[in-house]
């Protein structure tokens, strides 16, 4: 699975938004520029990202959107989460444009079945 596209959106408590939109990537990658542009930082946040897929919880407070694309083995992977102080509030995860996931702040969730061919509502641990 690789990585094509991040996105990225941090609003914090102090009201400070941060954003990286379209940052499109390949099979490898350079990040260059000025310094405090913002090179660290947006490496920084790809790897909260993974840090979140394996429920590491983060160490800042705000609200947090990540919207990632992945190609994998020709399958567009997408997937989206917003976070509010480590709480989930939208997450979405689609293949080839079709949705696999969707979950909200009021704990309405379904996820596809591919044994059943249909979505399935469940409770979220």
């Amino acid at each position: 699975m690789i990585l094509k596209k991040f996105e990225f959106t941090e609003k914090s408590e102090e009201n400070i938004t941060w954003k990286i939109k379209n940052l499109n990537l390949g099979n490898k990658n350079l990040i260059v520029g000025k310094n405090a542009v913002g090179k660290t930082r947006t490496l920084v946040f790809i790897l909260d990202f993974v840090k979140l897929l394996f429920a590491s919880p983060l160490l800042r407070k705000g609200t947090f959107e990540w919207k990632v694309v992945f190609d994998d083995n020709g399958n567009n992977i997408e997937y989206y989460i917003k976070l509010k102080n480590d709480k989930i509030i939208e997450e979405i995860l689609k293949r080839n444009n079709e949705n696999f996931l969707k979950r909200n702040e009021n704990g309405d969730c379904s996820i596809y079945s591919e044994m059943i061919k249909k979505h399935v509502s469940f409770i979220p641990p």
